[in-house]
C-alpha cells in the first residue's frame, strides 16, 4: 500500500508543477533573442519523466499484479519500474526530437513503437 500512495503522490506533484508552469508566461523554451532556454527546457523534461514514470509503474504494477498472482511482490515492482523507465525514455526521445523539429509526434511514436515491438520479440 505505501508503494501505490508514495506513486500517487510523486505522479500528483509534478503535475501541479507543470499545471503552474505552463499557465505562467514567463515559463517559455526560448528568451529574448531567440535562444534555447535550457533551464526551462530541462525542468519542463524533468517534470514529465517524472510524472510519466510514476503514471506508467502504477500502471504496469496493477496489471503485473492481476495478472501475476504467484510473484513475489519484489519482481512485480521490479518489472513495473523496468518496464516504465524503458517507455518514458522512449517518450522523452519523442518529445525531444519532436522539440527540435526532427520527427513528428506520429512518426515518433510509430517509429517507438515499431522499436519496442522488435525488442520485445528479439
Amino acid at each position: 500500500m505505501k508503494f501505490v500512495l508514495s506513486l500517487i503522490i510523486l505522479s500528483i506533484t509534478p503535475v501541479t508543477l507543470l499545471y503552474y508552469l505552463l499557465n505562467n508566461q514567463n515559463f517559455l523554451p526560448t528568451n529574448h533573442l531567440g535562444e534555447y532556454n535550457w533551464i526551462n527546457i530541462f525542468t519542463l523534461l524533468s517534470l514529465i519523466a517524472i510524472s510519466c514514470i510514476s503514471i506508467l509503474t502504477s500502471i504496469f504494477y496493477i496489471l503485473l499484479k492481476i495478472f501475476r498472482r504467484g510473484d513475489s511482490r519484489r519482481n512485480i515492482i521490479v518489472y513495473s519500474v523496468k518496464y516504465s523507465a524503458i517507455l518514458t525514455i522512449g517518450l522523452l526521445t519523442v518529445l525531444l526530437l519532436n522539440f527540435f523539429h526532427i520527427l513528428t509526434i506520429t512518426w515518433g511514436i510509430s517509429i517507438l513503437v515499431v522499436v519496442l515491438i522488435f525488442s520485445f520479440i528479439i
